[in-house]
């Protein structure tokens, strides 16, 4: 058995980006699939979007979405890999860190 003492920070933070910029793009996959079906209802309801081609408001909301989720989703990633490091680390010196077994 070893125990984990320290995380980098650094690490952590590249770790959290980059795995919550991969939900971000699923996230934005979903807004684009709902947005882009909730305009073409609404449009063949005759709601919003007037002279616009069928569907183009919630086609254009989920296209942001695909943009703005990913980066958005990837900073926060950074911001919580960061806080979850610096916290294990405190912790750590205080209990001895996570035990763990390598083979």
């Amino acid at each position: 058995m070893c125990a984990v003492q320290w995380i980098n920070v650094v690490s952590a933070m590249k770790v959290g980006a980059v795995l919550y910029f991969f939900f971000g793009v699923i996230a934005g996959v979903f807004m684009f699939a709902f947005s882009s079906i909730m305009g073409m209802a609404m449009r063949q309801a005759g709601g919003a979007g007037g002279g616009l081609p069928s569907g183009f408001p919630g086609f254009a909301m989920g296209a942001i979405g695909l943009i703005v989720y990913p980066v958005l989703y990837a900073v926060i990633g950074a911001i919580g890999g960061a806080i979850g490091a610096l916290l294990y680390n405190l912790v750590a010196r205080w209990i001895g860190g996570l035990e763990i077994e390598l083979r």
